[in-house]
């Protein structure tokens, strides 16, 4: 055991070397930097098993990392990096958890963040999504990096409960995100894949893989997800969530029909109450 802490160890101090600043594209540096407090995690997983498997893990990325960092085509450098960093997350569930609590800070991507926080909600949504794999979905033709979806587009809010809610983007559009909803709370130790209110016949149907679609944003009751219908005008549907458990209970449905650029207000919009 001592020999792969030690081993761990080195090739811990391999990937904190440095990295000159023309070297790498940014999203490749920083997942590179990802990587790295990934296996520093998983070095203090509390099971052997983790640590070994985490070691093993790590081994490709110490073998091809000044490649990959040096310079090529940087969706393909991108791709090998995201690969070596879910394999180490995968690698050590407890050092995933561990990580996805403790990156989770919250940050809104409506406001100017800063590289440092996008970066550790890109870590989180790594962590999470490593955890909770998302269903195959149809993907629309990507236009950014996986990093750069993840840095840019992943919110995390706190909850009245105590807890954080992270939503994180499984594929963005012209428009919007498609968001795949967590809960995290730091007090227990635990994350899990929320499970989120659909409306069936007109009635809401908690679905354990339904996305949230829109922008979100806090809200007195818990979150709002506003769907807009046309990049201008100010027309679409918000709708009004509730952490219950593990499950986004719905709230409320408000549309605004009119795509006149006014703002939504109770004579412009019709609301429909569900609790």
């Amino acid at each position: 055991m001592r020999r792969a802490a030690g081993v761990m160890a080195a090739a811990l101090m391999m990937l904190a070397g440095p990295v000159a600043a023309d070297e790498a594209d940014p999203s490749v540096a920083a997942l590179d930097r990802l990587i790295g407090r990934a296996a520093e995690a998983a070095r203090l997983a509390p099971a052997a098993e983790e640590r070994d498997a985490a070691q093993a893990a790590l081994a490709p990325w110490t073998a091809e990392r000044r490649r990959v960092l040096a310079g090529g085509d940087v969706k393909e450098r991108v791709a090998v990096a995201e690969t070596r960093l879910r394999a180490v997350l995968t690698a050590a569930p407890s050092a995933a958890r561990a990580v996805a609590l403790a990156a989770a800070k919250p940050i809104d991507p409506l406001h100017e963040n800063g590289a440092a926080a996008e970066e550790g909600a890109a870590l989180a949504a790594y962590a999470l999504t490593t955890l909770f794999p998302a269903p195959p979905r149809p993907q629309a033709d990507e236009y950014m990096t996986g990093y750069e979806r993840y840095a840019g587009f992943t919110f995390i809010g706190a909850l009245p409960d105590g807890r954080r809610l992270a939503v994180v983007p499984e594929d963005c559009g012209t428009l919007h995100c498609t968001n795949a909803p967590f809960l995290l709370d730091e007090a227990g130790g635990t994350v899990a894949r929320a499970a989120v209110e659909v409306l069936e016949s007109g009635a809401p149907v908690a679905k354990g893989d339904a996305v949230l679609t829109g922008v979100p944003a806090l809200a007195a009751g818990g979150v709002e997800i506003t769907e807009l219908a046309r990049a201008e005008g100010g027309c679409g549907t918000r709708w009004a969530y509730a952490a219950e458990g593990t499950t986004l209970r719905l709230l409320s449905r408000t549309v605004k029909p009119a795509c006149d650029g006014q703002p939504w207000t109770a004579q412009s919009t019709m609301t429909k109450r569900y609790r």
